[in-house]
């Protein structure tokens, strides 16, 4: 892992980086993401996940709002990865796009990330019920720079693509007895699209919720992410409120269920994640 001080003539940001995916045949689409989106030997997930959702954007336009992803992170992302969205049912309301994302490797080219995407259109409905509300904490200029106190060199080199401030009481390898990180973030970029793309990049570009237990900087990995989205609009370049929470940790796994909210506190994403953690 890299700490924020090194060279950034190299950065590319969101908005940059995604007005380089290129469809190379009629359904499939070419990126090379540079080193500044990465976390170790791979992307990390929130921007694998994001560029599958543009190429799923990109390949099917009329899509209705996104409302659900299913993910699985089946190997390490890097170099030129291959995107390959399929439409997989449609009907007069709703839509289901299964996503690829194939990458080099010393073996030759694996799949990386499958991922399934469920769109719908907006319903009338009697029915409705606020239940996630989002936690008092304190203003984001009020917040500490969310690595102030962490172990030198411990944020892997996407997070200069972001501003943080830790909200709650513990941060990331504080041997806390607790495992509810709470984070605001916001992009640094300015031009990122309001859209699903660019929020499903900022939710998981905080540390899982078991790093706040740890003892010493460890390498971990997100096996699987599903989510749900909460609304379809978004002013994705303000703050963001994340939370999330470890369930379990035992057997080098760490599940955790996460909750994204804007500035205003309305509540964006519901999601659940499986952490491998490699100590």
């Amino acid at each position: 892992m890299l700490s924020h001080q090194e060279d950034l003539s190299h950065v590319t940001s969101l908005s940059a980086l995604l007005a380089t995916m290129s469809r190379s045949e009629e359904q499939t689409f070419t990126i090379t993401p540079g080193e500044d989106w990465g976390q170790g030997r791979t992307l990390y997930g929130g921007i694998t996940l994001a560029l599958a959702a543009h190429a799923a954007r990109l390949a099917f336009p009329t899509l209705p709002p996104l409302r659900a992803a299913q993910a699985a992170f089946t190997g390490p992302a890097s170099g030129t990865l291959t995107i390959k969205p399929t439409m997989v049912s449609a009907g007069k309301s709703s839509a289901f796009v299964g996503v690829d994302i194939i990458t080099e490797a010393d073996t030759g080219q694996t799949t990386a990330l499958r991922a399934t995407f469920c769109y719908g259109v907006a319903r009338t409905s009697i029915y409705r019920h606020a239940g996630v509300a989002r936690p008092e904490v304190a203003a984001p200029d009020q917040c500490p720079n969310f690595f102030l106190n962490a172990p030198p060199n411990l944020a892997p080199r996407f997070t200069m693509h972001f501003e943080h401030r830790l909200a709650g009481k513990a941060g990331p390898v504080s041997s806390a007895h607790t495992t509810d990180l709470q984070a605001w973030i916001r992009h640094i970029d300015g031009d990122i699209p309001d859209n699903e793309v660019s929020l499903i990049a900022l939710a998981d570009a905080t540390p899982p919720a078991a790093m706040l237990m740890f003892h010493e900087p460890s390498p971990i990995s997100t096996a699987t992410w599903s989510m749900e989205f909460l609304t379809d609009t978004y002013a994705n370049r303000g703050w963001h409120l994340i939370r999330s929470q470890g369930e379990h940790v035992a057997d080098g796994y760490s599940s955790q269920h996460m909750h994204v909210w804007d500035e205003q506190g309305r509540p964006l994403i519901a999601a659940q994640q499986l952490v491998t953690i490699y100590r």
